[in-house]
């Protein structure tokens, strides 16, 4: 990702005075792992913005549908970020990673949230304290130190009927990128900090 970006920096297709970045899921946190590798531009990040983002990882996720499907991942698919967001050690990329001073470049930094996703825990996604997680709540005092600005926006999608998708909470998930209601008022509102 970060190469990507410096070489379209690089190649000055529009002069640019400020770095804003958008970042759904665990794209937040590819963006977040990305940045170090990007400090040769940290004077003109502005804002961060990130959709339904772990920015202090999964362990704590409320459905039990969801736990089994983790476990399964990591146990027997070998899934290795997810078991990276779901450590509850030392070890924890995600407590490694509020470490890193990056998130201090910007002016702002977006967060936003659905109660309904049972994919992301809400206060990962909110970078809220968590007790019950030392290693969360480690990483949260960590970003909030760094961080000069965090803005929480919370979402509440209006999913009609009964699905799979809703009981196991991928419906407001992907509700981020899919409504196109949703993109429209977020950009509207909050497009003026870009």
């Amino acid at each position: 990702m970060a190469k990507e970006v410096e070489r379209f920096i690089q190649r000055g297709a529009f002069e640019y005075k400020r770095i804003n970045f958008v970042g759904y899921s665990l794209g937040g946190v590819i963006i977040r792992a990305g940045l170090r590798h990007l400090s040769a531009y940290k004077d003109r990040m502005n804002i961060l913005i990130t959709l339904a983002s772990p920015h202090l990882g999964i362990s704590k996720i409320d459905n039990f549908l969801v736990n089994v499907g983790v476990w399964y991942m990591i146990t027997f698919d070998k899934v290795k970020s997810l078991s990276e967001l779901n450590h509850n050690d030392e070890q924890n990329t995600m407590l490694k990673l509020s470490r890193d001073e990056s998130l201090g470049w910007f002016t702002k930094v977006v967060v936003t949230s659905s109660k309904e996703d049972n994919f992301v825990p809400n206060y990962s996604a909110r970078i809220e304290p968590h007790n019950s997680e030392p290693f969360a709540m480690e990483a949260y005092n960590n970003i909030v130190r760094i961080a000069k600005e965090i803005v929480r926006i919370d979402v509440w999608f209006d999913s009609q009927g009964s699905t799979f998708d809703k009981m196991i909470g991928r419906k407001s998930h992907i509700e981020f990128l899919e409504s196109e209601g949703f993109s429209e008022l977020f950009f509207k509102l909050f497009g003026n900090l870009l």
